[in-house]
């Protein structure tokens, strides 16, 4: 194709653009309809489209939303498993000097613990020094 046959059918192009800008839609709509285009059709399925992205979008920003909780979670959890260890090393640490060896066992068995062992490691170390704590009241009676 020469340059002159080119800048010819972009000028009527650029031509016919300029036409369409300043045509009403129903103008637009016409010439459309004539080049066999079905403006409905085509703007059926743009809004298809758009509504795919937009659920995609959501989902999306769901996905990032639940991530922002889970770690907003585990932060949570290992916050509480740091609490539970230092109530379980100060319940020790009370122990220690009631009853050493009992103490020592509890220790080994936290040095051992997973998170899930350490809510009934703590309520077993309570009980013992609770027993401990009730047998010197009554030795103190006796």
């Amino acid at each position: 194709m020469s340059r002159e046959k080119t800048k010819d059918n972009r000028d009527q192009m650029l031509d016919r653009i300029g036409e369409l800008f300043s045509a009403s839609p129903e103008e637009i709509d016409v010439e459309l309809t004539k080049e066999g285009i079905d403006t409905k059709k085509s703007l059926a399925a743009l809004r298809q489209k758009l509504d795919v992205l937009q659920r995609r979008q959501a989902i999306q920003h769901a996905g990032a939303k639940r991530r922002e909780l889970l770690q907003e979670i585990a932060l949570g959890a290992g916050k509480a498993v740091a609490a539970t260890r230092a109530e379980i090393e100060l319940l020790l640490d009370s122990l220690k000097s009631s009853n050493p060896r009992a103490a020592q066992v509890y220790a080994c068995r936290l040095e051992k613990a997973t998170e899930a062992d350490l809510e009934s490691l703590k309520g077993d170390i309570e009980v013992v020094g609770k027993m401990k704590n009730a047998s010197k009241r009554d030795d103190k009676r006796d």
